[in-house]
């Protein structure tokens, strides 16, 4: 991962969700969520002082002067970050005095389609507030009780490298990875990232470099969805969730894609490229090709948005091949020859990734020869 790139893809990207976030959640709150503190991005500008030799305004004037710059300030005012915890253990992610054994509430989850992360091995959790639910009515879109939290790591080799928190509180969603020292007795917070952690190629994003993907989909968890919990797996599913009464609004059954080539293919394409590339995305306004699936186009593969705006569409945003995907021939599809990049603005992924996904590649590859 380069630096360079993540900072000028997410330079106004926030640390904290929008205010859309905050107006959509639902009031449930998490008890054990702290006082929000001065924010760590620098003090607010103290207002301007009117000259001694300016004319002298009226009250009202004054007033409304004084309103006026008081909302400037306000916004320019960055956003307020609760006090993270300075190490993992303080997350609740694990019982007291352990770095294996889950905290009450605490809950592992498998994604069906995986987004990857050079070859890194992964383990998911998620706690959602005791009592809550999560906000279901837009089934393609879920949005996350006030208090959700959810916790990945990333290993190598048997070795545990770093493990990121989303936590959402009712300032928005805060993010960001804790390191793990040589031992894996202990994981500290890693702000400012770093790169070639433990002696491995992996690099550990920088604290705001996080909304670059997070914030393609609504309420920024990417794994934690109707088609990502279908279908039986370890861990927590979508059963689960209806069964547990935690949906507002549950579906009368999962959306298990079948195991066919060009589902999976769908459904990798879904997890490594829809959280961008989706009419919510941050990709969408420069490129229309939409590969996030929904859950009523599922009877058929040509049903989905997937599939329209990729196979046989021309591709207008980069040289290469003419089409986005071309019929029978993987090596004009502009979809290959963008995941086969790496070090490029054009790479698929732009960002996140030194290593182009093999197996990926492949599986796509292997559906366009069947077109």
């Amino acid at each position: 991962m380069r630096r360079g790139l993540w900072a000028a893809l997410c330079t106004t990207m926030l640390i904290a969700c929008s205010d859309e976030d905050a107006s959509t959640t639902p009031d449930a709150g998490s008890t054990d969520d702290p006082a929000p503190v001065s924010p760590d991005a620098g003090t607010v500008p103290p207002e301007p002082t009117r000259d001694a030799a300016a004319p002298t305004m009226d009250a009202s004037a004054e007033d409304a002067g004084t309103m006026a710059n008081d909302a400037q300030v306000d916004a320019e005012q960055p956003p307020v970050e609760p006090a993270l915890p300075d190490t993992l253990a303080e997350t609740g992610l694990y019982a007291p005095g352990s770095t294996e054994e889950l905290a009450p509430g605490v809950l592992a989850y498998e994604p069906a389609y995986a987004l990857w992360s050079d070859a890194a091995d992964k383990k998911r959790w998620l706690q959602l507030p005791e009592g809550t639910q999560i906000d279901t009515s837009d089934m393609d879109y879920w949005s996350f009780p006030v208090g959700t939290k959810s916790w990945k790591e990333f290993s190598k080799d048997g070795k545990r490298l770093e493990t990121r928190l989303l936590w959402k509180t009712e300032l928005g969603w805060f993010r960001v990875a804790y390191i793990w020292n040589e031992a894996g007795t202990t994981a500290t917070i890693a702000r400012d990232g770093a790169e070639n952690v433990l002696g491995t190629a992996h690099d550990v994003p920088e604290q705001g470099d996080c909304g670059a993907c997070h914030e393609g989909v609504t309420d920024r968890l990417l794994g934690v969805g109707a088609v990502q919990l279908s279908g039986s797996r370890p861990g927590l599913t979508l059963g689960q969730l209806i069964a547990d009464g935690r949906l507002s609004d549950p579906p009368v059954a999962d959306f298990a894609l079948p195991d066919e080539l060009a589902w999976n293919a769908l459904g990798y394409l879904h997890a490594n490229c829809g959280t961008c590339h989706n009419p919510r995305g941050e990709a969408f306004d420069r490129l229309d090709m939409d590969l996030w699936l929904r859950t009523d186009q599922l009877a058929a593969v040509g049903d989905t948005e997937s599939y329209k705006t990729s196979v046989g569409v021309a591709l207008t945003d980069t040289e290469g091949p003419e089409n986005r995907i071309e019929p029978g021939s993987p090596d004009d599809s502009g979809m290959i020859f963008r995941m086969s990049m790496r070090g490029s603005e054009e790479s698929m992924p732009p960002l996140g990734s030194e290593q182009a996904d093999d197996d990926g590649i492949t599986l796509i590859s292997d559906w366009i020869d069947t077109l």
